[in-house]
């Protein structure tokens, strides 16, 4: 996804050191820190399960013990442990809205497979039976509810207006042109529900399980689409829900799933559920994007610290990238 040419204007001005390498372990990723200042890291480049993320015994490890800051290819920051890299010293720089369209557009199109049961009718085929015409649902006219109206949530909101929906959100802040509504009329009124909202695992804003089976009562025959982690849903209460006819369609990522078997078996054994792949993010324009707003992020990191944005200091820094991606 990024070559060393991509990533010149940061040579330009820096010691750096490219490492491309399969996952490796917290521990391992802690001791190739050692002498760095910076590290500029793509998290698959680390062995994680399910909801884990760094631990203190990283930040705490003696390799990291120069370590100033980290730059890392995603819009969220709780896998990194923000707590433990702050009493650490240790800065924290995401790379914000470069994938909000893909992202949007993509749970665009799990609302319309959906709505359409078009994926049944392809499992008919590759199962050896006649595909099976059914009922679909018109969007039009019915009501969608945004559950975090970010800049993902935002630009899904915007896009199923497109097709008549009228749409309301949950939100923690106002958002001018969107009623923002308490979640349990959310979930009591709309037809189609999308979960846009970051994970937060620790502290005053944890929100694992947050769509339990309270809310999920209060459906009236919902498509809900998950495409930001599937551990916000409390998995046992969707496959009721879906059981109960109060969820007629579920989209979620498989890669939030893999680690528990259990979960992914409650939930692979309902016809409409689809586990997708975790591509929502990938196209052409975000991954111009995302180089330019990355390796960006990691120059205005290394510039001097007197604030001149055109005086750098040499730096040392690494960066991590999975096999796979490149």
């Amino acid at each position: 996804m990024i070559e060393k040419k991509d990533l010149k204007p940061i040579s330009d001005v820096a010691d750096m050191k490219l490492v491309i390498s399969d996952p490796m372990s917290e521990q391992n990723l802690a001791q190739m820190c050692s002498g760095f200042d910076h590290l500029m890291l793509n998290m698959d480049a680390v062995k994680m399960k399910g909801n884990s993320k760094l631990t203190k015994s990283f930040y705490s490890n003696p390799g990291t013990a120069d370590l100033q800051s980290i730059c890392v290819d995603m819009t969220g920051l709780d896998y990194f442990s923000p707590h433990e890299a702050s009493a650490a010293g240790v800065q924290l720089t995401s790379v914000d809205n470069y994938s909000t369209r893909s992202v949007a557009e993509t749970v665009l199109c799990e609302v319309l497979l959906h709505s359409r049961n078009r994926h049944l009718a392809y499992m008919d085929v590759v199962s050896g039976k006649d595909a099976k015409t059914r009922k679909g649902i018109n969007l039009l006219n019915k009501r969608a509810g945004i559950v975090g109206c970010g800049n993902i949530g935002s630009e899904v909101a915007q896009l199923l207006r497109c097709t008549g929906m009228d749409v309301i959100g949950w939100n923690h802040a106002p958002k001018p042109g969107l009623e923002i509504t308490p979640l349990k009329t959310l979930f009591s009124q709309c037809d189609v529900i999308c979960i846009s909202m970051k994970t937060v695992s620790e502290g005053e804003g944890k929100n694992l399980g947050m769509i339990d089976g309270d809310l999920l009562g209060r459906c009236r025959g919902a498509i809900v689409v998950n495409l930001a982690n599937a551990v916000l849903v409390d998995n046992a209460a969707m496959s009721s829900a879906i059981e109960n006819g109060k969820v007629i369609g579920y989209s979620v990522g498989g890669k939030d799933l893999k680690d528990s078997p259990s979960e992914l078996k409650i939930l692979s054994a309902h016809k409409c559920v689809h586990i997708c792949a975790d591509d929502a993010w990938d196209s052409d324009e975000t991954r111009s994007i995302l180089k330019e707003r990355w390796v960006g992020n990691m120059l205005d990191t290394i510039s001097s610290p007197h604030g001149s944005a055109d005086e750098l200091v040499k730096a040392s820094m690494r960066m991590l990238m999975r096999r796979r991606h490149l």
